[in-house]
């Protein structure tokens, strides 16, 4: 079982001694594949660093695919959902890899480096991923194969430049644009970084040998602001990340949406789906689905009316004229009180696609009451800065 760094190896020195931080299993009804931070001391303190300073992420629930050969573009062009065309060194995309029913078998993110390329995604999905994408593999010049000796490490919030550039990176490229990758070194520790803004925030991952991640991390964290006094990066757990991701309208795989999603109803159609692209695995499911104009229910992000907060699973219900309760029309998937709204009950939620316009009335169960819910006109709550 993969753990967290810290988790299981606490000698690896990347996180405090058992018993100074909270964990939570990370896994998908199965044994946990890691066991991720939830809390590192205090959520408000770990959330104001993603919202103004710098907050690190400990990637022990990601996982990393390596893609090597020179066919590696004509392979995953008519494999993955995404058009990867025109990908070149430096570059990122994301994409899907479905089955052959349309459904969502991983929620990838492809990263151009120049003698491979590599795919992340969720820990759960990257052996299963392998062997399904290699067992579409003949004479092909490419190899597929989990990337096990890695681990990432991620620098979120607005000064994420200003700490790289102290710890001496040359960040330059992914400072001025999303989705650019680079090569990186800090700390004397080699990192394959790449830029993917997460929370609505500059956010950049950073890929290192499993045996330097600790050196990457305390280097990382030893950041003093000498003009102000205090820390340039603050470790951040999963509590502090599940409330700005919400706000920032991120639904996530396993989450939000799962393997028995459409693309359709998972809130990222528009990003991870080219539909000027040839054929790929689960093409014709998606392109009839786009025809059809709708499919039967879609991740949507709902405000509260009043304090009181949903919890994941709990039920949602469209209303009748006289404003009581009818059928139910879907399911909490994601909650949380939002800091940058004046502590306001928000949520994301699978509905039925008929009663997820913006503005349509709703009534959710939350803590013992029904209350209403109104559905929002976009899934991001809060606007993202540069």
């Amino acid at each position: 079982m993969a753990q967290a760094p810290g988790a299981g190896d606490r000698g690896a020195g990347i996180l405090p001694a058992a018993g100074q931080v909270q964990y939570v299993p990370w896994a998908d009804g199965g044994e946990p594949v890691a066991l991720m931070p939830a809390c590192f001391g205090s959520v408000e303190v770990e959330y104001a660093a993603i919202r103004r300073g710098c907050a690190l992420l400990d990637g022990c629930t990601r996982s990393g695919i390596l893609v090597r050969g020179q066919d590696r573009l004509d392979v995953l062009q008519r494999m993955l959902t995404q058009d990867l065309r025109g990908l070149e060194v430096g570059g990122v995309r994301r994409s899907f890899w479905l089955n052959r029913k349309g459904r969502i078998d991983a929620d990838l993110t492809v990263v151009a480096f120049e003698d491979h390329w590599l795919m992340e995604c969720d820990a759960l999905d990257a052996d299963h991923s392998v062997t399904s994408l290699s067992s579409f593999i003949f004479s092909e010049d490419i190899t597929i194969e989990r990337g096990a000796a890695r681990r990432r490490l991620s620098l979120a919030g607005p000064s994420t430049f200003e700490v790289l550039a102290t710890v001496g990176a040359e960040t330059t490229e992914l400072a001025h644009a999303d989705a650019r990758s680079c090569l990186v070194e800090i700390a004397g520790v080699p990192c394959e970084a790449w830029r993917l803004d997460w929370f609505g925030v500059p956010t950049v991952h950073l890929a290192c040998g499993a045996d330097r991640a600790a050196d990457l991390w305390k280097a990382l964290v030893a950041q003093v602001d000498l003009t102000h006094g205090g820390r340039r990066v603050r470790p951040c757990g999963w509590y502090a990340q599940n409330i700005a991701r919400i706000e920032s309208g991120e639904p996530w795989f396993h989450v939000d949406f799962g393997r028995e999603s459409l693309p359709h109803e998972s809130g990222m159609l528009r990003e991870r789906v080219s539909f000027t692209k040839g054929c790929y695995l689960g093409q014709e499911i998606v392109a009839r689905m786009e025809s059809l104009g709708k499919p039967k229910q879609v991740v949507a992000a709902l405000r509260i009316v009043g304090d009181a907060l949903p919890t994941a699973g709990e039920q949602v219900f469209s209303l009748t004229e006289g404003g009581g309760l009818a059928d139910q029309v879907g399911v909490i998937t994601s909650s949380t009180l939002s800091p940058l709204l004046g502590a306001a009950s928000i949520a994301l939620a699978t509905v039925r696609t008929a009663h997820a316009l913006p503005g349509s009335l709703l009534a959710v169960n939350a803590e013992g009451m029904t209350v209403r819910a109104v559905v929002q006109p976009s899934l991001r709550f809060v606007e993202a800065k540069p």
